[in-house]
């Protein structure tokens, strides 16, 4: 059976052996709140609920992915109890042919949307161009999954008062969606807290677990501390999935505090797509990932992995926050959002989904990044994507399983 714990740590750590599938362990962590099992039972009800719907999604979403670039899809969201597609025009005869199979599974409602996500994908291009061109009010825009248009989310009035101390030449929001004249609505909202990545359980062994701590180094400058993605398989090998600003090549990912008691190197980084905020570490990586709290030892298996559907509610393992659940996607995705770290540098991050914490929960702190974001599975999860930034304390932004495979050919590891 595959160790859990560092080889040399047994006399300080033999209290903490990993149980995988059950969710039990020898230590006091099998009583810790933040175990799946553990969340809000009506909460866990209705992920119960959107796990029967999942196939049927699955399905829907799959077409989707096939058709072409220009055609009328938008959208796909769990709605009342069912799978709701957005289309505009006439269903393309693959995407007619998925909802009459998907509709054996679960009730599958097609509804008229006024925009195709193409559509609204080169409005939010046009737009996201005047904002890398100057110093523009806006820090996210989204597409709305159901077709009608895009969401522009503004830097919060203190943000906006320090540029303007700084003595920043900043350009309003609405001025420039009025100058671009654009095709599609766009609706505008200020944000209450910018946007900032979520840059920071301790002792792992290879293959790696996700939702595990890591720094990453450059010779003997640190660099970030991060959390451990998904264990995937590129070709037949297989990575751990992270966050592309936890590290840059040539870094080293180590596990647990290098200058603490434990850690162990991982490896250096094998592929990124820095615009998607998405890495592969070289190093080896497994189908299960932590559960609970940021001391547990308890792992969860990853059994299965999804793409994006609008409503659906989510939960993150984070090495610094453990695990949250509650966190519901907002209509459609490909959300850009854009921002400046505490070093000055400056950001813009492509094709993000976003999810609001239905229980106003903080949905990830310094030191998560890279970490899970999953949904159930019977008695493991489902690997839904990767954890990137935070607005407030209740938002996330995060890369889903959708771009991932796309830009990286990674699939999760499962089991």
């Amino acid at each position: 059976m595959r160790r859990a714990l560092v080889a040399g740590l047994a006399t300080i750590l033999s209290a903490m052996i990993v149980t995988p599938d059950t969710g039990n362990a020898s230590s006091s962590t099998s009583h810790d709140l933040q175990l799946i099992r553990n969340q809000d039972p009506t909460l866990l009800a209705a992920m119960a609920r959107q796990e029967a719907l999942h196939p049927s999604a699955e399905i829907l979403l799959g077409a989707a992915m096939r058709l072409p670039s220009d055609s009328g899809y938008a959208g796909i969201a769990y709605e009342a109890d069912g799978v709701t597609v957005y289309y505009k025009g006439t269903l393309a005869d693959e995407m007619a042919e998925a909802v009459a199979t998907a509709r054996h599974i679960a009730p599958v409602t097609v509804k008229v949307a006024a925009y195709s996500h193409a559509e609204l994908a080169a409005a939010q291009a046009v737009l996201a161009s005047a904002v890398a061109a100057g110093h523009v009010d806006i820090q996210a825009i989204g597409i709305r999954g159901d077709g009608s248009g895009l969401e522009v989310e503004r830097i919060p009035a203190a943000t906006r008062a320090q540029w303007d101390r700084q003595g920043r030449a900043t350009t309003d929001a609405t001025t420039v969606i009025a100058e671009l004249r654009l095709a599609v609505p766009v609706s505008v909202t200020t944000a209450t807290a910018p946007i900032t990545r979520t840059s920071s359980r301790e002792n792992d062994s290879p293959p790696w677990n996700g939702g595990g701590y890591f720094e990453s180094y450059r010779g003997y400058e640190k660099r970030m501390n991060c959390t451990t993605g998904f264990g995937v398989f590129r070709g037949s090998q297989s990575y751990v999935l992270t966050a592309a600003h936890c590290m840059t090549a040539p870094d080293i990912a180590y596990n647990g505090h290098v200058f603490g008691c434990c850690y162990e190197q991982m490896g250096p980084v094998y592929v990124e797509d820095w615009r998607r905020d998405i890495l592969l570490i070289n190093a080896r990586g497994f189908y299960w990932i932590f559960d609970g709290g940021p001391s547990s030892s308890i792992t969860k298996t990853v059994h299965s992995w999804g793409y994006r559907v609008t409503n659906e509610l989510l939960c993150t393992s984070g090495a610094a926050s453990g695990v949250v659940c509650g966190d519901k996607t907002q209509s459609g995705g490909d959300w850009m959002i854009f921002g400046c770290d505490s070093d000055g540098d400056c950001f813009t991050m492509s094709n993000m989904a976003k999810a609001i914490n239905v229980n106003g929960l903080t949905v990830g702190v310094k030191g998560d990044s890279g970490g899970p974001v999953f949904s159930l599975d019977r008695d493991g999860v489902r690997a839904k994507g990767t954890m990137s930034a935070v607005s407030g304390a209740t938002a996330l932004y995060y890369q889903d399983m959708d771009d991932i495979v796309s830009s990286l050919g990674a699939t999760p590891r499962t089991a």
